[in-house]
């Protein structure tokens, strides 16, 4: 299976329901809210989401579906996602056969492989009708702790002792990759420990081992969550339509718990002044890949054209294979699948760009609820000072005065979209207001 793109220079800094939300509606509103709480009076419940990628995919006639194992509660998603266009929502309290503990704390999290074997048929349903599902997946997101709390799982351990420490830990089921994993990647190891020193952190150290603990953790996540992809894709193969699908494999935040994504990736943590550093974009950079059973592969030709994809009817644009070194960032998922599905739209109904757009169409801004405002290069605060410049990927203060313009255009498309989403724009009167008809702004060539 080696037909897709990959995209080399996506970041993300979000909390899950922000870049979960992002990733439907291609942007987020900032002077209002989803659902209602005890601060904010008005929520958006109400509104016409016919934009939403959800919406988009469900008038095409494609039976959409929302799939997470955690709590139905969290971040309010069994409120806000049938809403969004989701005809089918699972969460936890919906997979008996995935779910191994009482959730009492939020660490407690349950094996992503086993809602991809159990609840296969829901994520891929069987048929000729096109589906969309959205699965948001847990068993990689930290804490990182329970080898360092338990103890380092290891083959030759005693049963009693497997025993003991599958009682404890606070996910359950990762014991085999446990088994397997005695170090770090040998393709990586090298690169992590000369990472790693940027921290001072030595080899051999008591923290090098807690920082190594913590990484054979989330690489037992990633085992876990790859023999479930695994398992979708043998499913798609032997129904015969893996021709004819397509999956977005992205990163809604960095592994910021237990600070692994400063250790790992070489950035540092603190400043000389003991402040915590925020503001290298490095620390943000994750993957986003695309697969998909028609699509020409050939990493060697990089910004190569095929004109050969076909879905459920629609267009078939012209899609570039391989890599994909254009800057992207959680904005960006959105128009990139309306894109690479034939879709043409007002690009002011969202923030972000497609990544197969030509090198004339401005990149994105991120603009983080967490914190800062950067891209690949340069990070800033407030939009004013420039607090990282990476001058090795050819950044200057030119550079930064362009890329804050990009800034600048974010917040003039958000003024337009926090008035689409106080207007309820989508349901005003199409005989009034012409384009509240969703048709006459996304459309099929």
């Amino acid at each position: 299976l080696n037909q897709g793109v990959y995209a080399d220079h996506y970041y993300a800094r979000d909390k899950t329901n922000h870049s979960e939300a992002i990733a439907m509606l291609g942007n987020y509103p900032l002077e209002s809210v989803l659902v209602k709480n005890g601060i904010y009076k008005y929520d958006l419940m109400g509104n016409d989401w016919s934009s939403a990628l959800p919406s988009v995919m469900k008038n095409a006639g494609y039976n959409t579906t929302y799939m997470h194992n955690n709590t139905n509660t969290f971040y309010g998603r069994n409120t806000t996602h049938p809403v969004f266009g989701f005809q089918n929502t699972y969460f936890i309290e919906d997979m008996p056969e995935v779910r191994q503990v009482k959730k009492e704390r939020f660490n407690d999290f349950d094996s992503d492989r086993l809602m991809f074997t159990t609840m296969d048929d829901e994520i891929a349903p069987s048929g000729e009708n096109p589906f969309f599902t959205f699965v948001t997946t847990v068993i990689t997101h930290g804490d990182y702790d329970d080898l360092n709390k338990y103890g380092d799982y290891s083959k030759d351990w005693t049963d009693a002792q497997k025993a003991e420490f599958s009682a404890k830990c606070a996910v359950k089921k990762l014991e085999p990759y446990y088994e397997i994993i005695t170090d770090y990647a040998p393709s990586q190891k090298a690169q992590i420990v000369e990472n790693l020193k940027v921290n001072g952190v030595e080899e051999g150290s008591a923290l090098y081992e807690t920082v190594y603990r913590r990484y054979k953790r989330y690489q037992a996540g990633l085992m876990d969550l790859d023999r479930g992809l695994a398992h979708l894709l043998e499913k798609l193969h032997n129904e015969g339509r893996l021709d004819d699908t397509t999956i977005l494999l992205y990163g809604d935040h960095a592994s910021y718990f237990n600070d692994q994504n400063y250790y790992l990736k070489g950035v540092p943590i603190y400043e000389e002044d003991g402040e915590k550093i925020t503001y290298n974009p490095n620390a943000y950079h994750v993957p986003l890949m695309i697969y998909d059973g028609s699509m020409y592969f050939d990493n060697t030709n990089d910004g190569q054209f095929y004109d050969g994809f076909t879905h459920a009817g629609l267009a078939t644009p012209k899609i570039p294979v391989g890599r994909v070194s254009r800057y992207a960032c959680t904005f960006d998922t959105v128009p990139t699948l309306l894109d690479l599905f034939g879709y043409r739209f007002n690009t002011g109904l969202y923030q972000g760009s497609s990544i197969f757009s030509s090198d004339n169409v401005q990149t994105t801004a991120f603009i983080s609820r967490e914190n800062g405002m950067f891209n690949d290069i340069y990070y800033t605060k407030d939009g004013q000072e420039a607090l990282y410049i990476d001058r090795e990927k050819g950044g200057t203060e030119e550079g930064y005065q362009a890329f804050r313009l990009q800034i600048t255009e974010y917040y003039r498309r958000q003024r337009a979209l926090e008035k689409l989403y106080k207007s309820d724009f989508f349901h005003a009167d199409s005989a009034v207001y012409s384009y509240a008809d969703f048709g006459n702004v996304m459309w099929t060539e």
